[in-house]
């Protein structure tokens, strides 16, 4: 017997037909989605090191395309499971984190695609019960394909910036020297990529067919904007006349423009679609520390060029909000307002730092959380009273869902203070800070004195 349901009983034989009934069976609102989430039917996500994850949202593993071609992780059993339980309406575990946006009432990744790509609804109904999904048909594509990059964000790691191998080494040896180990120089961690032409060779020869019908693709890194596989993307959907028809979506340090001969500004303009979310958590000085190899004055002699050129494509600020840059969010939204770095004061995006979770805001004191709530209410207040509640309703959004997430759990402060082996294994706000900064020469204390403040006034640290 066969355990998927014979559609040729229920619709007429023509293909096109069929699918454009079945898609009117998509729900007509969100709610009529319940938990499911269309990408683990039109989309893999892998990263430099050849994991595979449902989406960029997840660290949970589907399985890993080193020495595989990509349908090989495709029906793994971890993929198969994740699509099994949502036909059940039930949440998987590796897509918590939507969820959990959306209960802080924020918009999340799963209903941003649910809303973009729902014309595929089709596929889930094509799903055999176990999960399996005989097609791959990848329309939405992130592809990480190096973690080559300028910038060693506080935030990031040496799995996505090439930039931080010099520090991750130093950080290393730092800890074995305090297990007692006595190291000229550390290791980088085990799951960094490596330079690998087969594997690039391996992945272009796998997205080949899906040249002709991909319809949405994430830049990410890394910096995508410094590397090779991006322009030949380009250039290959201007060769394939598909401008008009793929949309581009970037998450971009925005410190360059230009990649040896090409500038990404004379190809922007070709594409009907362009939307670029610039990774800046901060302008000035605070700007540069959270993210290391920033220059302000840079960023923004790159966004009156992207003004100019291509004056079509959307911008837009992607902050990355964690302890070191809270109490400066609300701040920085008003410089880009008044200085006209976005066009619209929608165009801000709060990306609160989920991992690692030592940078989380959720593990500030009670006073503290108590003070940045009260900060982003202002803001919030400011807002209304300045652009009325229609105009300023997503900002709003994004702040009251980033207050929202603040207060989800008590604090934390274990992973503010943490010393030793749970430090070194897991780390801790005030050990990995005070680590990079012996290592770069800087200061946490004087680049984020207001955190500082906080911690001597809460005795989570002595002067």
């Amino acid at each position: 017997m066969s355990n998927t349901i014979d559609l040729t009983k229920l619709f007429p034989p023509d293909p096109i037909n069929t699918i454009n009934l079945l898609d009117e069976f998509a729900p007509k609102d969100f709610k009529g989605w319940k938990t499911k989430c269309i990408l683990p039917w039109i989309h893999v996500h892998v990263w430099p090191n050849n994991d595979a994850f449902p989406c960029c949202i997840t660290n949970h593993k589907i399985g890993n395309t080193k020495g595989k071609e990509l349908k090989e992780v495709w029906n793994t059993e971890e993929f198969k499971h994740i699509r099994k339980t949502m036909l059940n309406d039930q949440e998987p575990d590796a897509c918590k984190t939507c969820y959990m946006i959306e209960k802080n009432g924020q918009h999340s990744f799963r209903k941003h695609s649910n809303t973009v790509f729902k014309k595929h609804f089709h596929k889930i109904l094509e799903t055999k019960p176990d999960g399996h999904l005989e097609k791959m048909d990848l329309r939405y594509w992130d592809f990480r394909f190096s973690n080559v990059c300028n910038f060693k964000c506080r935030s990031c790691g040496p799995q996505l910036s090439s930039g931080w191998y010099p520090d991750a080494k130093e950080m290393d040896r730092l800890d074995k020297k305090e297990e007692g180990l006595i190291l000229k120089t550390g290791n980088l961690p085990p799951d960094i990529p490596q330079k690998d032409d087969a594997r690039l060779i391996q992945l272009w020869e796998d997205l080949e067919p899906h040249f002709k019908t991909v319809e949405e693709i994430y830049f990410a890194g890394g910096e995508p904007l410094l590397m090779e596989e991006h322009y030949r993307i380009l250039n290959r959907l201007v060769e394939d006349g598909r401008t008009e028809e793929v949309t581009l979506k970037y998450n971009s340090n925005f410190s360059t423009m230009a990649y040896k001969k090409t500038n990404v500004l004379d190809l922007w303009p070709k594409f009907k679609h362009v939307e670029v979310g610039a990774s800046l958590d901060g302008y000035g000085e605070r700007g540069e520390f959270v993210r290391s190899g920033t220059d302000w004055n840079e960023i923004v002699t790159n966004r009156r060029q992207m003004k100019i050129k291509c004056p079509d494509a959307i911008f837009y600020v992607s902050a990355t909000t964690g302890i070191t840059n809270a109490f400066h969010i609300a701040e920085f939204h008003k410089h880009l307002i008044h200085e006209e770095i976005i066009d619209n004061i929608y165009d801000f995006r709060i990306n609160v730092v989920h991992r690692p979770d030592w940078l989380s805001i959720k593990n500030l004191p009670r006073p503290m959380k108590d003070k940045l709530t009260q900060e982003w209410n202002e803001h919030v207040d400011w807002l209304k009273a300045t652009y009325g509640i229609h105009l300023a309703q997503t900002p709003i959004s994004e702040f009251q869902g980033a207050i929202n997430f603040l207060n989800s759990e008590p604090p934390n402060l274990g992973r503010l203070t943490a010393t030793g082996k749970e430090a070194r294994q897991h780390g801790s706000f005030i050990y990995k800070m005070e680590q990079l900064d012996s290592i770069r020469g800087e200061s946490w204390r004087d680049s984020c004195p207001e955190i500082y403040q906080g911690f001597l006034e809460n005795r989570i640290i002595e002067k």
